[in-house]
């Protein structure tokens, strides 16, 4: 298998959770018994980068926490569950934190602490690259200013320096915020910039349509947003849109075949050349929360690519549906993630009670 480093945000998620039978009540006055606080490692390394973990693959974590109780249990939470790290101790800045509120009926309502994760620089992640490394998968940019602000031309100078190495690029976004001093233009420009140098991208639709409508984006306009983002220099694309499912846009067989480390044969680019597919949402009767669940997506679509032989560009988004789909049914992200073998048989059988 392939190794894959992942970069950026890591969030420690504290998620109070009521005792069964009742639910969250937040009126002024009022008493909630808790069954337990369930504290886990949240952001893109904290959700895709264990999810890939717990599937099975080598991975490396590079991020950044506070010197302050917070980033103490986060090691520590990483550290129980085995995964390989490089956790960067900033002095000057707080763990990057998150209260999830789960009401019963209504939608989660997060309490978030920008901090240490995100200010993270290019000079950290290399310091920190192993050079065995398949994919750097970077989550978040927009939320990381060092590397986003001024065009994000610290980070164009880190995706040209790791693909230099050989290194496949892969980029997760987050939300835009629009703002008076760095409004649509800017942040498209550095968009812009950012795609010429990535070799994956896999935004959502939230992240996307205020740069190109301001609302939802119809299927014929994210297909043209795809192209158009093939044509800006990555060789897959992969938008999320949540319930509405997942749409892939692939690149010709001569730029699948770039990424050299990834697609080894002829085979393997064959199988992922000039693809246009649209995927529909896993269909999960019980969700009980939607933490986390782009990031899981994203971590099953890129463990597709890191067996020694890959899965086919239909396979990987069959591989990243069913994996999201896990990952609903639990109040975090990965705790039901299981090893890639049982999500192979969901697959392969279309039985999901295999893993339950």
């Amino acid at each position: 298998m392939k190794k894959i480093t992942v970069a950026g945000s890591l969030v420690l998620d504290i998620t109070p959770v009521a005792e069964e039978g009742s639910c969250l009540d937040f009126s002024g006055g009022r008493q909630t018994y808790l069954d337990r606080i369930a504290v886990n490692p949240g952001g893109c390394v904290g959700n895709t980068g264990i999810a890939l973990h717990k599937l099975g693959f080598p991975v490396h974590l590079i991020s950044k926490v506070g010197d302050d109780d917070f980033g103490m249990i986060a090691g520590r939470v990483i550290g129980r569950l085995g995964c390989p790290n490089s956790l960067i101790t900033d002095r000057n800045e707080a763990t990057s934190c998150s209260i999830i509120l789960l009401p019963k009926d209504s939608n989660r309502v997060i309490l978030h602490k920008r901090g240490a994760s995100h200010m993270i620089r290019r000079e950290e992640i290399l310091s920190f690259l192993s050079p065995d490394t398949s994919i750097l998968h970077l989550g978040y940019p927009p939320n990381l200013p060092n590397l986003w602000l001024d065009g994000a031309g610290e980070l164009v100078q880190l995706l040209k320096e790791v693909r230099k190495r050989g290194i496949v690029t892969s980029i997760d976004m987050c939300s835009l915020k629009i703002e008076k001093d760095y409004g649509i233009e800017k942040q498209r420009e550095a968009l812009e910039n950012v795609l010429s140098c990535c070799d994956i991208f896999l935004p959502s639709m939230e992240d996307i349509s205020p740069l190109y409508s301001g609302k939802p984006l119809s299927r014929e306009e994210l297909v043209q947003v795809a192209d158009h983002f093939i044509s800006s220099g990555p060789a897959i694309v992969l938008i999320k849109d949540g319930k509405n499912g997942m749409y892939l846009r692939t690149s010709s067989s001569e730029r699948i075949s770039r990424m050299k480390r990834i697609f080894r044969s002829s085979k393997d680019v064959e199988g992922w050349a000039g693809k246009s597919i649209w995927k529909d949402a896993a269909d999960v009767s019980d969700i009980v929360s939607t933490t986390g669940a782009g990031d899981i997506a994203v971590a099953g679509f890129l463990a597709s690519i890191l067996f020694d032989d890959p899965l086919c560009a239909d396979e990987a988004m069959d591989f990243s549906t069913a994996l999201a789909g896990i990952s609903l049914e639990s109040q975090d992200a990965t705790s039901l993630i299981p090893h890639y073998s049982d999500v192979m048989r969901i697959i392969r059988k279309g039985d999901e009670s295999d893993v339950r």
